[in-house]
């Protein structure tokens, strides 16, 4: 009908690849929904906008937004503001407005080709495989529809404040938050689903377990009519807090309201009901109401990954119809090392690490309850991709590190070169101990770039089957050289890498090149009143407003932001 509002799951299914932006994973769901629910293969981003102030996020900040997507089925990453400079222009270039600043001129450029390979690592997972959730959950745009708006164009993409104290929110919420997969589902997506053996199938032929409809004002009774049909041919409906309240619309609208009074009934004829949780046996299938969403997901025996409770987040996808992949990363601010379960049982387990490349067969055991239990170390934001399979993969181990004595201080003699950057590259420093380059002077305090620390030492004395370099403080990545050769790059926010003993010679040279931000020489040129915002038909908004000078983003008052190894560097011994 012409002028009549769409629902926001339908335009993102009609695109041929869906497209989300912002930071909440209820938010991100809406595109990664609509991909899973009619088959796109990738689901896209709008990646990293305004994480923190201009010039202030690190790889590291650019890491925890992209794995946020990644985690709620984003798979195609687009880095938002990686804006054209034409060739000569001083120093910054031209710049977006809203953005990390992800391009050349930036110093962290130096370091973001290990932040792109680890991207490129799970993405490759994450494409080659499909969706892998259990429930739908019925998202109730009439009632959005119904809702008078404060302004005169209402924006409908996602789960904003007017679905504040809904049923809907609170169900999304709680799933997301107990391990719960799931997707949202359009009136229109609803119409397309068949049911095979129990299981709602979509127009993708992906497969649910179960339907959630919960509590709304209104619902169009032609999707009423079908979530019924589904029910009596074999599917398990959940409705929570209550059945709908109307039918949607005004045509015809005492007919409907009588279809729609039969609907109710229908779904809560001779129900039983156990510990709070009502159930109608309705043809094949059967409708389940109550208030608890967990207890009406337990009571229909739908599965979660408990590994929620310990902090660890999961995207869980299938592959090739009897592997899992999952995704986890470490969302607390300390390390963990332990057993997680999954939810159901593998033979073995593939484990990778994203960001070195690293890969082997993992530790598992057998639960009591037969699901599967693998044995990870994750340290602080670090993700790992783990693949379950129904046989022996016959792989290395994965290696697992622990510490076996006492680490070995690098405290000798260092020097500190600057190799690229500006305003102007500083003089070399020889140092007895590592420390940030701000301690030298204005010059130091002024330079974003690269610059070199440089040390030699001796094979340690302890026989160790290898050492892990930790590298203390650092700000704000580093590349890892030893005795010449490339070690790793480290975006942080924990500067590990694994060094096995036969890389260590009698005699070392460590060379740690670290990039800082482009905060210090941006805040230089504000200070000495550079002009350096010339961007057409656009401004340069502060994002924070304290940065906000004449309406536009200013540095001047900025303190220099500490640069550098700043360490302490120690060498600790493992097997």
């Amino acid at each position: 009908n012409a002028g009549r509002p769409a629902s926001i799951l339908d335009l993102y299914a009609e695109v041929d690849i869906p497209e989300i932006e912002g930071v909440e994973p209820l938010r991100m769901k809406m595109a990664s929904s609509a991909g899973n629910v009619v088959g796109k293969k990738l689901v896209s981003s709008e990646s990293a906008t305004w994480l923190s102030e201009h010039f202030e996020s690190n790889l590291s900040d650019i890491k925890v937004a992209i794995d946020r997507f990644l985690l709620n089925g984003i798979n195609h990453v687009l880095y938002h503001g990686t804006a054209y400079s034409p060739p000569g222009e001083a120093w910054p270039g031209w710049l977006f407005y809203a953005s990390i600043h992800m391009n050349p001129r930036n110093s962290i450029w130096a370091d973001v080709d290990a932040l792109n390979q680890y991207i490129t690592r799970c993405q490759s997972f994450l494409q080659r495989s499909s969706a892998d959730n259990d429930v739908l959950l019925y998202f109730p745009i009439y009632d959005r529809f119904a809702t008078r708006g404060e302004e005169m164009v209402e924006h409908f993409d996602g789960v904003g404040k007017q679905f504040e104290n809904t049923a809907f929110r609170r169900n999304a919420e709680t799933m997301l938050k107990r391990g719960y997969t799931f997707d949202y589902i359009s009136d229109a997506q609803i119409m397309k689903i068949n049911v095979e053996d129990g299981a709602l199938i979509t127009e993708s032929t992906a497969a649910y377990k179960t339907i959630v409809i919960p509590h709304c004002r209104y619902i169009p009774v032609a999707t009423f009519e079908k979530v019924i049909a589904l029910a009596k041919a074999g599917a398990t409906v959940i409705i929570t807090e209550g059945p709908p309240e109307s039918p949607a619309g005004f045509s015809k609208l005492d007919e409907n309201k009588k279809l729609f009074n039969d609907l109710v009934k229908q779904s809560d004829a001779s129900a039983e009901v156990v510990a709070g949780i009502r159930e109608t046996k309705l043809g094949q299938g059967r409708i389940i109401m109550g208030d608890s969403i967990v207890a009406a997901l337990n009571h229909s025996s739908i599965k979660r990954e408990v590994m929620v409770d310990q902090g660890i987040q999961f995207i869980r996808k299938k592959e090739n119809g009897d592997r899992k992949i999952y995704l986890i990363a470490n969302a607390t601010d300390k390390s963990f090392e332990g057993w997680l379960p999954l939810s159901e049982s593998s033979k073995s387990v593939a484990i990778y690490d994203p960001m070195t490349g690293e890969f082997g067969s993992a530790r598992i055991r057998q639960a009591s309850a037969g699901a599967a239990e693998v044995f990870v170390q994750l340290t602080k934001s670090q993700t790992l991709i783990l693949e379950t399979y129904k046989s022996d993969i016959g792989a290395q181990p994965f290696r697992y590190i622990s510490e076996v004595g006492d680490p070995v201080l690098l405290n000798g003699k260092w020097k500190l070169t600057f190799l690229s950057g500006g305003t102007k590259l500083p003089p070399a420093v020889e140092m007895d101990a590592v420390s940030s380059w701000l301690a030298f002077g204005s010059d130091y305090a002024s330079f974003s770039g690269t610059a070199s620390y440089t040390t030699s030492f001796k094979r340690p004395a302890t026989n160790s089957a290898g050492w892990r370099l930790d590298l203390g403080v650092v700000k704000e990545s580093a590349e890892i050289l030893l005795n010449g050769k490339p070690l790793a790059t480290l975006i942080g926010p924990v500067y590990h890498c694994y060094i096995d003993k036969a890389l260590l010679a009698e005699d070392n040279i460590l060379e740690v090149r670290v990039s800082n931000l482009m905060a210090n020489r941006i805040a230089d040129l504000d200070k000495r009143g550079v002009f350096w915002k010339k961007f057409y038909n656009i401004n340069f908004p502060a994002r924070k407003p304290e940065n906000r000078k004449n309406g536009l983003f200013d540095a001047s008052e900025w303190m220099p932001r500490e640069s550098g190894l700043i360490g302490p560097v120690r060498l600790q011994p493992v097997k």
